[in-house]
Formats: C-alpha cells, structure tokens, sequence
C-alpha cells in the first residue's frame, strides 16, 4: 500500500487474509481437484498430500492470524472424506492484496513515468497473473493492449 500509494496516489489496497491446510496423506490419493461447494471447500491434490483451502477474511496486516479458520477446513475436509489420514498437517495463512471491487489495478503510474501498477487481484492472483503480465509488456512497450483496461484504472478511486 505505501509503495502504491508512492506511484499511483491513495488507493484503497487491503489484504485478504487466505488460509488453507495441508495433509501428508498416505491413504487418499486424489487424481483432480473436488470444490464441494456444500462444504464451502476446495481440495487439490500436490506433491505432497492434499491441499484444503476456502476460506478468507479481512484483517489486516498486522493482526495475527486466526488458525481456528484452518482447523474449520481441516474439519470440512475430515467430513468429505471421513477416512482421511490427518496425522501429518500444517497451516498457512497469507495476505492477497486486494481492492474493494474486487477488480485489480492495471495502469501506468501518475507519479513516475517509467512505473506501472499491476496489483490487487485479490486470491485470483495466480490466476491472473499471466494476463496481467502480457497487458502490462504491452503498455511498458508502447503497444496497444489486448484487453480493455479501463476497468482496472487507479484514477477509478478518485
């Protein structure tokens, strides 16, 4: 947010805060993410076990992190899956930078001419981030952009 506001003025940048538990289990391979949308849970399926994430909250950068949010989907993913080998398990939280219309910012910067703003995609971060890098070389490069973006102008918070 301090830099961001350095390079493009004020703009309302908050973190959403994303949890997610991972378990190191022997007895259930999974070959495709399942989202169960009744459990209000994603599970993917890693390297090292099975990844559980869905939940977020907005608290800042400085409070400290609320794990009863990744037990609840340690507790959702035992109930999809009731014979499910948690004894191996680890939490994380982490911050996503997002904006309160949940659309990123995407421009040049009003303050420095050889800065732009690529930021605020919330937990579609990696999603975007692919699109997002091939629009920003376009602007850095004097090109037109494939996309419209003037959805995702900083000057939108004026």
């Amino acid at each position: 947010g301090a830099l961001a506001a350095q390079l493009g003025g004020r703009l309302p940048l908050e973190s959403q805060r994303g949890y997610h538990v991972s378990v190191r289990s022997s007895n259930l391979q999974l070959r495709h993410t399942v989202m169960a949308s009744e459990n209000n849970i994603m599970v993917n399926p890693m390297a090292m076990g099975l990844r559980l994430a869905g939940t977020v909250e907005f608290a800042g950068l400085k409070r400290a992190a609320n794990y009863e949010r990744a037990q609840a989907l340690l507790r959702q993913g035992r109930l999809l899956f009731p014979h499910l080998d948690t004894s191996e398990v680890t939490q994380w939280m982490g911050h996503r930078p997002r904006m309160p219309d949940s659309l990123p910012v995407i421009d040049c910067s009003s303050h420095a001419e050889n800065a732009w703003l690529a930021f605020g995609h919330g937990h579609m971060g990696m999603c975007m981030a692919a699109t997002t890098g091939r629009e920003v070389a376009h602007l850095v490069a004097g090109r037109s952009s494939q996309v419209d973006l003037s959805p995702f102008s900083a000057r939108r918070f004026r």
